[in-house]
């Protein structure tokens, strides 16, 4: 019965954001690209199809995992050394897959969990990081995900994107939201530098079609997590399509 309902709502929900959200696979897959994970895995669920896609295309995409990944659940006999290169080679492995160069992984070593502590950091680390790779998006978890480091990465995001000269339009992708359309249904208040904002979000679309095999092999590559996660989680990602938050303030 759990299961039917958990069903029942993954279809309710993307029905939904396809109703609410706007069609943009041709755009969406034309922009250089940075992808900010903040632990190894979040971006191939988050955007993988999409990934996969700008690199069929010829455009770049630089991928940076903010986290060391050490809290993830570790196969017995690991240890958190040998856990944190396990998640590391993972990545580049799945990577692989959606055809991603080594050179164009960058892993910082953010302890993982220990994110809200260290968000004025990771603003300004972000900031330099964007700065230097210039890219025409940026694709980063939701300031709205449930997972603490999700949240504070998607803030900070928010923040280095706002600091650049020529800043890049900034996709927010969700991973532990339970019921993501939600997210783009409602309007929700942010102090921004002591000022009350409103912030209204909304959907925009890319089609995973063919791609969605290369997301498949990607997810598989992270072999140490998968009998983790939660019945039905992988499935909530192997959809028609991918989306992503936009965010306007007033």
């Amino acid at each position: 019965m759990r299961e039917l309902a958990k069903k029942a709502i993954r279809l309710a929900s993307g029905w939904i954001i396809r109703r609410v959200g706007t069609e943009a696979t041709a755009i969406l897959s034309s922009r250089r690209t940075v992808v900010v994970a903040p632990h190894p895995d979040d971006e191939t669920f988050g955007c993988g199809a999409t990934i996969a896609r700008l690199r069929a295309a010829g455009v770049d995409v630089h991928l940076l995992v903010v986290t060391d990944g050490g809290e993830s659940p570790r196969p017995a006999g690991v240890s958190l050394e040998q856990m944190i290169v396990l998640r590391q080679e993972e990545t580049i492995v799945a990577l692989a897959a959606l055809g991603v160069e080594r050179e164009n992984i960058t892993f910082w070593d953010y302890a993982d969990g220990d994110l809200p502590a260290h968000r004025a950091d990771l603003t300004d680390r972000l900031t330099a990081f964007l700065s230097a790779q210039a890219p025409e998006q940026v694709m980063v978890t939701s300031a709205l995900d449930r997972h603490p480091d999700h949240a504070v990465v998607g803030l900070a995001a928010r923040d280095a994107v706002g600091r650049l000269d020529s800043p890049p339009v900034l996709l927010e992708y969700p991973v532990w939201q339970r019921v993501q359309a939600f997210a783009y249904l409602r309007r929700h208040r942010e102090d921004v530098g002591g000022t009350q904002n409103v912030v209204s979000r909304s959907a925009v679309l890319c089609a995973s079609g063919e791609f969605l095999t290369q997301k498949k092999s990607a997810i598989a590559a992270y072999e140490s997590q998968l009998p983790h996660f939660p019945a039905g989680f992988v499935d909530d990602f192997l959809q028609p399509f991918e989306h992503f938050a936009t965010s306007t303030r007033r």
